[in-house]
């Protein structure tokens, strides 16, 4: 598996490399395969800043993934289980909550949407019940 997950990003990294032209290679960027004890990362710094797209691996499978401005989470994030469902799905601007956020239990069920605007609650908020029926609602 450890060889997979090598595979995985070595592909994410040379397609990213690739994007960028030899006239335009700029020695500020780097790429970078982080192995911590709860997960692995991948991700790209530019001027020793993470930017670009973030994928965070546990037992070699894709838990989480996302995009960094400046070192901050920018546009969409989403998160999986193990099984490779989608759990939740989630947008920032410049490290902000902003839009509207979903999270799923594992079967794949909505269980809450929120919505934020520049990092502040907005909207009408849900909580829904494992079939999936509105059970609560909050306005903001």
């Amino acid at each position: 598996m450890k060889y997979l997950t090598t595979l995985i990003l070595a592909v994410f990294c040379a397609a990213s490399v690739a994007q960028t032209s030899a006239s335009s290679f700029d020695s500020n960027v780097s790429y970078a395969y982080v192995p911590t004890e709860d997960a692995t990362y991948a991700y790209k710094k530019y001027n020793k800043k993470l930017y670009g797209p973030v994928k965070k691996y546990k037992e070699d499978k894709l838990v989480e993934e996302g995009w960094m401005v400046n070192n901050k989470r920018h546009s969409n994030w989403r998160q999986y289980n193990q099984e490779g469902k989608k759990t939740a799905e989630v947008q920032f601007t410049q490290g902000k909550r902003h839009g509207v956020w979903r999270i799923w239990d594992d079967n794949g069920v909505l269980r809450y949407r929120y919505e934020y605007h520049n990092g502040k609650p907005t909207g009408q908020w849900a909580m829904y019940n494992a079939q999936g029926d509105v059970v609560q609602t909050k306005k903001h």
